[in-house]
């Protein structure tokens, strides 16, 4: 009986020890969370990692067929189990052979939760030669500090992440690197620099002002040099025409600054208007003005109309650095210069120019300088013509006698000199503005304005209205509507009312047509415009009608008087000086003298 009690004792405290050893939850076999199980059919379960070392984790990993232990990971390294706690408070000394064998609190008797569990990491024989110090721990090299690699086999370079500041150059080494300062600055990263005030260098009074590598000494009234160390105005220190007295620089406009140094920059206020450019002058400041601004400041907008560009009444438009000229009826270009009269096309130049220059300009614009043949025309051009002569195409045609060497004329002079070559002794004409536009001949070489000439050409598409004919000028984009009568207006669009301008007189009433207009007139008055009054008043004989005639009046008889005898003419039957023309019974005419 008592051997049976011992051996259900024995089976007891056997039964309850670490048969059953596992890792869980690692990157491998040689690691993870501890797992035991005290018999085959009990559930696995934890080991809480209170008191948990390295001790703890030798004899499990040698339990486990393992050499040793790297690490014993606590605080669920490996992940958190689940189900039963087994072993709490493991104190093992390291020699033991199961972990069973450790002292701990007992079967289950523990105060820990799962996130308590402990772990291990088993040694494994390496196969990886590890370089520069580095151990192996598992066929990984864990390198000495300042290598990396697989195999510790390269040196970390801690310069490349710029650690030094300032400007300081960086020199590598092994796990660590030393910055070489540039002057001025101090510290293991050059982070600081250095106060080279803290040896109060300035005298008499003076502040030092510490600036990187060096110092400023700002010295009081009175006293100069490097560290306030001489009388002021002694070594005439003011610049730019500064004058010392008592101590201080008194600067001439356009300078400031202690020593008058600093040039005064006029342009940082922004004193130029409307986008103008300020350029700084000592002293002051000058401002470009972007077109259409003028005066110093570039504030007042220039009346570019004020010049009176548009010339034959054409209306000026001012704008922001340009104007743009509405022309009137037949006349265009940018200046109206262009001028329409009679199918031909005439340019008027604003400049002067010598015969053979202004010709030339003329034929590059596909014109020529204009002829002037019949007294209209020169009468029409005088009236376009703005206080200035101007040439004609009009010019003599003498060429030199040219010989050969020996002394015989050229032949066929003609085929090989130019048609437009001027000999110097050339005369051309212009028509004077000081003599009223009067032909006057002069030196071809001498400097007048000038018209060009050229036919007006039909222009497709006709955009003008009413009949008009579109024309265009010198092979330009320029476009006059040549209207027909009774129209006007750039297009021709405009019926033009003849009635507007009230052309009856006495009362007479206008009928407006298709380019005229008719007077109706009232009682005696008589002609195109009502304007004859010699009727007013009667000057025939009583009961008789006055009819106003082209130089003169009639005397009608009244019907009733017809047939009898005929009318004779008496001194009195007339104004005085007035010829008396009978006319039979019908009465008689007087004809004005």
């Amino acid at each position: 009986m008592l051997k049976l009690v011992l051996f259900i004792l024995t089976f007891a405290v056997e039964a309850r020890a670490v048969r059953y050893l596992r890792l869980a939850g690692g990157k491998g076999p040689h690691e993870g969370r501890v797992e035991v199980s005290p018999w085959w059919n009990e559930p696995w379960g934890t080991v809480c990692d209170d008191s948990w070392d390295l001790h703890d984790a030798e004899v499990v990993c040698r339990q486990l067929g393992y050499s040793g232990a790297w690490e014993a990971p606590k605080h669920a390294y490996f992940g958190m189990g689940s189900g039963r706690i087994y072993l709490d408070e493991v104190m093992c000394n390291g020699d033991e052979q199961y972990l069973s064998d450790c002292p701990h609190n007992g079967w289950e008797t523990h105060d820990c939760g799962h996130h308590e569990d402990a772990g291990v990491v088993c040694i494994v024989q390496c196969s990886t030669n590890c370089m520069n110090g580095g151990t192996c721990m598992n066929d990984v090299c864990r390198c000495s500090p300042g290598y990396t690699g697989s195999k510790c086999e390269t040196e970390i370079d801690e310069c490349s992440g710029s650690p030094c500041m300032n400007g300081a150059r960086c020199r590598d080494e092994v796990n660590g690197f030393t910055c070489e300062c540039e002057p001025g600055w101090n510290g293991a990263r050059c982070e600081q620099n250095i106060n080279e005030c803290w040896s109060n260098p300035c005298m008499n009074g003076g502040t030092c002002i510490d600036i990187v590598n060096g110092y400023i000494c700002d010295c009081i009234s009175g006293q100069t040099g490097r560290n306030c160390e001489n009388a002021y105005c002694s070594s005439n220190p003011c610049m730019n025409g500064g004058t010392c007295e008592n101590g201080r620089c008194l600067c001439v406009q356009g300078y400031q600054g202690h020593l008058c140094q600093l040039d005064v920059d006029e342009c940082t206020s922004s004193p130029c208007l409307n986008n103008a450019e300020c350029f700084n002058e000592v002293p002051g400041y000058t401002c470009h003005c972007p077109p259409g601004y003028a005066v110093v400041r570039c504030g007042m907008e220039v009346n570019e109309c004020a010049s009176n560009p548009c010339w034959r009444g054409g209306t000026c438009i001012d704008g922001t650095g340009s104007y743009t000229c509405v022309c009137k009826y037949g006349s265009a270009g940018q200046n109206c210069e262009i001028a329409l009269n009679n199918g031909t096309c005439y340019w008027f130049s604003d400049d002067s120019q010598a015969h053979e220059t202004a010709s030339t300009t003329c034929a590059d614009m596909g014109g020529h300088l204009m002829d002037v043949k019949e007294p209209n025309e020169q009468q029409w051009i005088g009236s376009h013509i703005s206080d200035v002569s101007e040439w004609t195409s009009l010019r003599t045609k003498s060429h030199p006698n040219f010989v050969y060497n020996d002394g015989a004329p050229i032949s066929n002079q003609v085929q090989w000199t130019s048609k437009s070559m001027y000999s110097p002794h050339d005369t051309c004409v212009l028509l004077d503005s000081a003599d009223g536009y009067r032909a006057v001949y002069t030196s071809c070489t001498e400097q007048y304005n000038y018209v060009c000439e050229s036919p007006a050409m039909p222009r497709v598409p006709n955009m003008c209205h009413n009949g008009g004919q579109a024309l265009t000028c010198f092979s330009d984009d320029t476009i006059f509507c040549s209207c027909q009568p009774g129209y006007t207006g750039l297009n021709c669009e405009t019926d033009i009312d003849e009635c507007a301008s009230n052309p009856c007189l006495n009362g007479g009433t206008c009928l407006e047509h298709l380019g005229f207009f008719q007077c109706e007139c009232p009682g005696p008055f008589t002609r195109d415009r009502c304007e004859d009054s010699s009727c007013v008043p009667n000057p025939c004989p009583f009961s008789w009608t006055c009819v106003g005639t082209d130089g003169g009046i009639s005397c009608l008889m009244p019907s009733r008087k017809h047939g009898r005898t005929a009318f004779q003419c008496t001194n009195s039957s007339c104004h005085e000086g007035w010829t008396c023309k009978e006319l039979g019974t019908a009465g008689y005419t007087c004809i004005a003298p």
